[in-house]
């Protein structure tokens, strides 16, 4: 049977623009990733892709990527958007951000990945290779964004490494 390693994901660079937060959360945060493919016998394809982000555990907004494929021991670079516009977090929440950014000048956001990955789909003369299939589940925790002064806008403190499990 064959053996998936599963891919490498790492945050490179997280923007936010038109930032906005009382006691709802408005603004559009542009997401560039960075995905390994570590196999050296399989090219993968990724049949969905949702990323959400979260604030604490508030929901702020998930978006959806077209399906695509990736060679063998390739990086592909995606860039994510994902908009939250007057998303109600608990009041607590606000004020919590507020705290955050007159303290440290940064917030701090969750992302998640759910992806759907088939390999192995080799075909040769009179054989044919089975399907796999697996469901990929990708954490970045703490992801760190310095809030500018005007507090409208932000950016990635530093990149950062995801932990990938399946699911």
């Amino acid at each position: 049977m064959a053996v998936l390693n599963l891919p490498h994901f790492q945050v490179r660079s997280l923007s936010l623009t038109n930032f906005a937060y009382t006691q709802s959360v408005t603004g559009t945060f542009q997401i560039n990733l960075l995905i390994h493919n570590p196999n050296d016998k399989f090219p993968l394809n990724y049949d969905t892709f949702r990323t959400v982000l979260y604030y604490k555990n508030a929901t702020l907004s998930q978006s959806h990527i077209a399906p695509f494929m990736q060679n063998i021991k390739a990086d592909t670079t995606l860039n994510v958007t994902i908009s939250a516009a007057n998303v109600t977090v608990p009041q607590s929440y606000s004020l919590l951000m507020n705290k955050e950014i007159t303290e440290r000048g940064s917030l701090e956001f969750n992302v998640e990945i759910v992806t759907s990955i088939k390999f192995g789909t080799v075909k040769r003369l009179f054989k044919e290779k089975r399907i796999m299939k697996r469901d990929i589940f990708v954490e970045c925790s703490r992801v760190q964004v310095r809030i500018m002064s005007n507090a409208t806008s932000g950016e990635l403190a530093g990149a950062m490494d995801c932990q990938s499990y399946n699911y």
